[in-house]
């Protein structure tokens, strides 16, 4: 409709005549020859708006780009029109200042109202679809607001008023928001790459910066003055690209292992861990081969495809009955790369060798389960990773003492700490695309266990720790495996329900899953803990010393899953161990955040399930009071014993 669209021109502009005459006078009164220039200056938008096909309806696009690129064509052609009134009609000369400022003010509510107004949907005719990122503008708005301030405190502008210092920041407000939005600096382009769209942040920059750079040159400004705007801007860039850097490398979708960081992660087994569960129950086994067969995938490993790693060859050799195997459904391979591994048709392989090591996998866990798809039922794995000790071993023997030690503490920072933080795990994932990953020995372990493996035998050989893994069971179905700072443990609750005991993790991720590795490779000792446990980590031993690992179980408390003096909760697996009619009479009572433990110190597994049954004598008979003398009993040992949890 031609009057409204006339109404609004004659708003804005009006508008901004009176904004920028009040800038310059400080005053909104007019005097004759500022109400001709306000007649000339209106006569002129107009006219301009008539001649570029503004003002007809059924020319006008309703595309942001098509209507952002007439108003530039209009600005440009307002400014000289009214250039040209100014210098030949004496009577209409005017400042240069209000001559740029209301013009300019113009241009800038005109942009709003079309940002607000235009069709940002795929209809659109622009050649893509425009969506302004409201959180990319607040962004730079902010880190532009904190530049401004910064630089209006410099003593340069001191001997400048109040009017002179807001003009300055309309000024740089207007050319910064008009530029990226011409640029699509706020626009959040679906499927661009991420170096398209910093490439794109950056000649938006530059553009910024010579606009600024070229008014500078116009204007008469002490040289001081210009180095202090120009390096603020320099500034302002640099803290911008980096912040929207950030941002989408935030944004965009993780491409790391399918693990949730939460604050609390469940990281007990399920109940059907132990199962071993074929393919919809027609998984083949691997089979016995006719002697010829037999002896070709043994002469092949040992003279072809590990003829440079006789020590591996060794290795498997004593591990697994190579003459077993169909040389036909066997694989031997060096790559990272997942295609090698997706192409092959499910439960097809009776062994697999990657002699890649799993540090620069990028999804472990999806891997490692897709090679547990292909492989038979009683399938082989064999594979090799660098634990940190290795990594540890590997930098002293490369580097100087001194040297290794700090290459190493950064190297275990940026590649240990900083991908199981929830934000700068992505930033790890996109820089180095998941290679060299540092894995504990328990985590490259535990991972294979959550897979659907288990490990028949490891072996440090070069630098590596090589791996045979047997396929026994499906991939976990735990969603949640251990990964974060607080976890909780599922626990055998009254009635033998489960229920999940919270505590500060000790352990390094995935640790949960090797309880039978651990059951069957090393002993019991004093108090019921594994001998030589190395999941648990160096910090770890300390909190458990101080108890800071079981602070959280007092949620748990709280939450009335414990009580305050009782059993301890045990694993599922652990409970196992305990004599099954003990087990029943242990079920009827609640566990505790207290155990009687502490009160009697046993050593040995029967030790400590007397210790129990002793506990819970006195409190089938006296309850709270039986509580009440053991939790007397436990203080002072803690106290003045040292009790300790070994």
């Amino acid at each position: 409709m031609l009057p409204v669209r006339i109404f609004f021109i004659i708003l804005f502009y009006t508008s901004s005549f009176l904004i920028a005459h009040n800038i310059k006078y400080e005053n909104f009164e007019l005097d004759n020859k500022d109400i001709k220039y306000l007649i000339i200056f209106i006569l002129t938008v107009i006219l301009t708006a008539a001649v570029t096909g503004r003002l007809r309806s059924k020319n006008r696009d309703p595309g942001f780009v098509s209507n952002s690129k007439n108003l530039i064509k209009n600005f440009v052609i307002n400014l000289g029109l009214l250039a040209l009134a100014v210098n030949y009609i004496g009577q209409l000369s005017t400042s240069r200042f209000l001559l740029t400022a209301s013009l300019s003010l113009g241009f800038f509510f005109e942009l709003i109202f079309i940002i607000v107004t235009s069709e940002f949907s795929a209809k659109s005719k622009d050649s893509s679809v425009f969506s302004l990122s409201k959180t990319i503008l607040l962004i730079e708005f902010s880190i532009l607001v904190w530049i401004i301030i910064f630089t209006l405190s410099s003593s340069a502008f001191n001997a400048y008023t109040v009017k002179q210092k807001l003009f300055f920041v309309i000024t740089l407000m207007v050319i910064w928001f008009v530029n990226g939005t011409l640029n699509r600096e706020f626009d959040t382009i679906e499927n661009s790459t991420f170096s398209s769209i910093l490439w794109n942040h950056i000649k938006s920059y530059i553009i910024f910066f010579l606009i600024i750079s070229a008014l500078l040159f116009l204007f008469t400004l002490p040289v001081e003055l210009k180095k202090i705007i120009t390096y603020n801007l320099i500034l302002f860039s640099l803290w911008a690209l980096a912040a929207v850097a950030i941002y989408y490398i935030y944004k965009s979708p993780p491409r790391t292992d399918a693990v949730s960081f939460s604050l609390f992660n469940t990281t007990e087994f399920p109940e059907d861990f132990y199962k071993t569960n074929g393919a919809n129950g027609v998984v083949e086994t691997v089979k016995h081969q006719s002697p010829i067969q037999s002896q070709l995938l043994k002469f092949q490993l040992k003279e072809i495809y590990l003829k440079n790693f006789s020590d591996v060859y060794d290795f498997l050799n004593d591990q697994l009955d190579l003459e077993d195997f169909d040389i036909s459904k066997c694989s031997i391979i060096r790559s990272a790369d997942m295609y090698n591994i997706e192409v092959l048709p499910p439960h097809s392989l009776e062994l697999y060798i990657n002699l890649h090591e799993l540090n620069d996998i990028r999804r472990i866990n999806a891997y490692l389960i897709e090679v547990n798809r292909k492989l038979k039922s009683n399938g082989y794995f064999v594979g090799r990773f660098e634990s940190n000790k290795l990594r540890y071993k590997n930098y002293h023997k490369k580097y100087p003492f001194y040297l290794a030690n700090i290459y190493y503490s950064l190297n275990f920072v940026w590649k240990r700490v900083v991908p199981k933080l929830p934000f700068l795990k992505k930033v790890f994932f996109f820089f180095t695309k998941g290679r060299k990953r540092a894995l504990s020995l328990a985590e490259g372990l535990g991972r294979l266990y959550y897979c659907g493996f288990s490990v028949k035998a490891i072996n440090e050989i070069d630098g590596f720790l090589y791996f045979v893994a047997k396929r026994h069971r499906e991939p976990s179905t735990d969603k949640n495996p251990s990964y974060g700072l607080f976890f909780k443990m599922k626990r055998v609750g009254k009635s033998g329900k489960p229920i999940y005991v919270y505590k500060l993790r000790t352990m390094h991720p995935y640790s949960e899953y090797l309880q039978k590795f651990i059951h069957d490779n090393f002993n019991l000792k004093e108090g019921g803990k594994f001998e030589n446990d190395f999941r648990i980590t160096s910090w770890g031993k300390i909190a458990r010393k101080l108890w800071i690992d079981e602070l959280p179980m007092l949620i748990n408390w709280v939450k009335r899953d414990l009580k305050l003096v009782g059993i301890r909760p045990l694993s599922f697996h652990y409970l196992s161990l305990y004599d099954k009619e003990y087990v029943k009479r242990r079920n009827k009572h609640k566990p505790g955040l207290i155990p009687p433990y502490y009160a009697d110190m046993p050593k040995t597994l029967e030790e400590i399930q007397l210790s129990e049954q002793k506990y819970l004598d006195a409190y089938e008979k006296k309850k709270i009071f039986a509580d009440i003398q053991y939790f007397c009993k436990i203080f002072y040992n803690i106290i003045f014993k040292k009790a300790r949890s070994s």
